[in-house]
């Protein structure tokens, strides 16, 4: 067992795929630590009071520290941790994979949520999205991973074992609900391996969770998504003639104001930066869309950023401005509000 400086948790939710694989690396790290399951539909004042932003599970926290989203705590566990290392030190290979772990994230979870909790036309849509994207990791991992290995890692687990993995039993669930095979020898050859190789791990007996309880929750989840007159409700709203865009303004700005107090909160006051003296990753991610705030702000009729409303984001801005590296960098107003206009009208 590694030592701990510091009294480690887990709030997480037993169903959860992106809790199930933190729980994973922590026990490949050989790290101990105390799990505390979150009822989501009454969720705790600690899960709240770390995680205010997402209000959601996982959250690990460190000496009284919480690290959020799954991936991110992937690496912070990797980072603190140095047995069994999830990540290559090679930069460009850490890069493929955080790329692929987050490929698998952002199209695989909207695909799930269609195959439980939509049924029909609707239902297989999202299976059809599902097994594309299955095609398309499948088509990733045979290029980009070495063949004749256990892993994607190799002959360990690493990060992206732990991402696709984690997801095992959740597979086997949706193909119950939607009535097909997903993962199988010949569709998917390289996953369903790495998949059986994982599953004769014993670390995946003792974390997973088992496939009739999961079963039982999934079905629970589609019964109430399909039964909901208020989830068609907010469809039909949504798609109401100019409800999209009200309901986007509204968003950005909520956004905005936890992107604001957030800032206020985490970094330091006085400075020109997000990075303090200089600009760092942050700021580059917030300050190249500069100009599009003032583009949005032109569409909606309305001001996004301001010294008011936000004014630490709006004073950050200015100081990026005021460098000759955004004038350098930033695509000129007028022809940024051109391009939008022409993908107003397109749409």
């Amino acid at each position: 067992m590694e030592t701990v400086e510091g009294e480690l948790k887990l709030h997480g939710m037993w169903a959860s795929p992106f809790c199930t694989r933190v729980e994973i690396a922590l026990k490949l790290k050989g790290v101990q630590y105390e799990y505390i399951q979150e009822d989501l539909n009454k969720k705790s004042d600690a899960l709240l009071r770390y995680n205010p932003i997402h209000k959601k599970v996982p959250v690990l926290v460190h000496d009284g520290r919480p690290v959020v989203e799954s991936l991110v705590i992937l690496e912070y566990i990797d980072e603190t941790w140095k047995e069994h290392r999830l990540m290559p030190k090679d930069p460009h290979r850490r890069a493929r994979i955080r790329f692929w772990a987050d490929y698998f994230d952002k199209k695989f979870a909207p695909a799930t949520g269609g195959i439980i909790r939509q049924k029909d036309e609707e239902q297989e849509k999202a299976i059809k999205e599902f097994k594309e994207h299955l095609s398309t990791l499948e088509q990733g991992m045979k290029e980009e991973f070495p063949p004749g290995q256990p892993f994607f890692n190799g002959e360990t687990l690493g990060l992206l074992d732990l991402v696709v993995c984690s997801t095992c039993r959740w597979f086997t669930v949706l193909e119950e609900l939607a009535g097909t095979s997903l993962v199988n020898e010949e569709t998917t050859p390289l996953i369903f391996s790495w998949i059986q190789s994982f599953m004769e791990l014993q670390i995946a007996e003792d974390t997973l969770p088992q496939h009739e309880k999961l079963l039982a929750y999934a079905l629970g989840l589609r019964e109430k998504a399909l039964n909901s007159s208020v989830y068609y409700s907010q469809q039909r709203n949504y798609n109401a003639k100019g409800g999209r865009a009200k309901k986007a303004i509204k968003e950005f700005k909520e956004k905005l104001n936890t992107l604001e107090k957030g800032m206020e909160e985490e970094f330091p006051p006085g400075q020109p930066f997000f990075n303090g003296e200089t600009p760092g990753l942050l700021d580059l991610v917030v300050h190249s869309t500069c100009r599009w705030f003032t583009v949005l702000g032109e569409l909606a009729g309305t001001s996004l950023v301001n010294e008011d409303t936000t004014p630490l984001i709006f004073s950050w801005i200015q100081s990026f401005m005021e460098l000759q590296i955004a004038e350098d960098t930033l695509p000129q107003h007028e022809k940024l509000l051109a391009h939008a206009l022409h993908l107003r009208e397109k749409v």
